[in-house]
């Protein structure tokens, strides 16, 4: 009987827990993308897209962990005259939940290409106001305009390039900005810093 008292207490003594005390359950990161991206390329079906640089000189990502189940990203499109930027939300594969956030392609091999749900929040800023982006862009940046809508993107890090590709050949917010492309957009994106 003193043998089982003794197991007894060993076993709700603490021992081989962490000696501090924390038990606080690690942060999980639901977005393993985040950072600054700058736009390293433009393509359509695996091309150059040159058209597209008639109305934009750049684009940039902002991707921010969202807390919840994906991530809270700024697509910035940037022109001479005209400066854009859209609140979107990309909605991550369950499976994904939890990984670290990562840069580098060799960290996860989940990562390799991932589809995520895409909300559209809207314009949440035009710089200057209600600017147009060159001669061939007709529409006006207006605060809150293109919010609402769904469309599923494909994600993919490879060799710390970060792509988007939007294959929905019904339109879509990328897609949009390249209306003479009838195949799959793909913005590629660099780390910026």
């Amino acid at each position: 009987m003193l043998l089982l008292i003794s197991l007894s207490a060993c076993s709700n003594s603490g021992l081989g827990r962490d000696p501090t005390g924390d038990t606080a359950v690690p942060e999980l990161s639901f977005c393993p993308w985040v950072g600054t991206w700058e736009l390293g390329s433009f393509e359509c079906a695996g091309f150059v897209y040159d058209d597209w640089y008639l109305d934009y000189e750049s684009a940039r990502l902002k991707i921010k962990d969202d807390g919840e189940s994906g991530c809270d990203v700024e697509l910035v499109l940037i022109g001479a005259d005209c400066r854009e930027t859209e609140a979107i939300r990309w909605l991550v594969p369950e499976e994904l939940l939890g990984l670290p956030e990562t840069t580098d392609s060799t960290s996860t091999t989940a990562l390799a290409e991932v589809e995520v749900e895409v909300e559209y929040d809207g314009i949440s800023k035009c710089n200057p106001d209600e600017c147009v982006f060159g001669d061939n862009d007709q529409a006006v940046c207006l605060v809150g305009d293109r919010a609402g809508g769904n469309d599923i993107w494909t994600i993919q890090l490879a060799d710390g390039v970060l792509s988007v590709t939007d294959s929905d050949l019904n339109g879509g917010h990328i897609r949009d900005t390249a209306p003479g492309c009838p195949l799959d957009v793909v913005m590629s994106f660099d780390l910026d810093g």
